[in-house]
């Protein structure tokens, strides 16, 4: 047990998924060259990775020669993993994505149960009254949410000082 706690904290301190996609690339690629040019990084810096990685590991992840770099026995299970890992991730990040939208649709819709007469008034409509209440601005905008296009007006409220007449200049 405490052999699977010291691997979890390894991996949190020596894997980062950025050094894993830069691996990925390299493979794909099939030259650390060719990955940096994609990365828009050095290929001294594509290198370093790829060292720290197999440092982190304890094995080589890659055959170099002439013609590229192949991975190797350990690369290819690194590769194998790190998918799955980063297709989780994937998934993960859509369902938080879904969340956040379910959350902000519930929010607009209390909004604008209580406040749906300020998200439908005419922009034009509200002009002249800003010096009295307030400046209303709103702007027409689609939005997208979920499945469904919604065409939503949304108007921002900033108070301003009651407007107060100017004393006349004496005479």
């Amino acid at each position: 047990m405490a052999r699977v706690a010291d691997l979890d904290s390894h991996i949190g301190r020596r894997l980062r998924l950025r050094d894993l996609h830069v691996f990925f690339t390299v493979v794909q690629s099939g030259s650390m060259a060719k990955a940096a040019n994609q990365l828009r990084v050095t290929q001294p810096a594509v290198s370093q990775v790829i060292a720290a990685l197999e440092h982190a590991l304890g094995v080589t992840l890659l055959d170099r020669g002439p013609q590229g770099v192949e991975p190797t026995i350990y690369g290819r299970a690194l590769l194998k993993g790190g998918a799955v890992a980063f297709d989780d991730l994937k998934q993960t990040i859509k369902e938080i994505d879904q969340i956040s939208r379910e959350k902000f649709d519930e929010a607009f819709a209390r909004i604008n149960e209580n406040f749906g007469h300020v998200f439908t008034a005419r922009p034009g409509a509200v002009a002249h009254s800003s010096s009295r209440a307030g400046v209303i601005r709103s702007q027409s905008q689609t939005t997208t949410c979920g499945s469904c296009t919604d065409a939503t007006a949304r108007a921002s409220v900033a108070p301003t000082a009651p407007a107060q007449s100017a004393p006349s200049p004496r005479k």
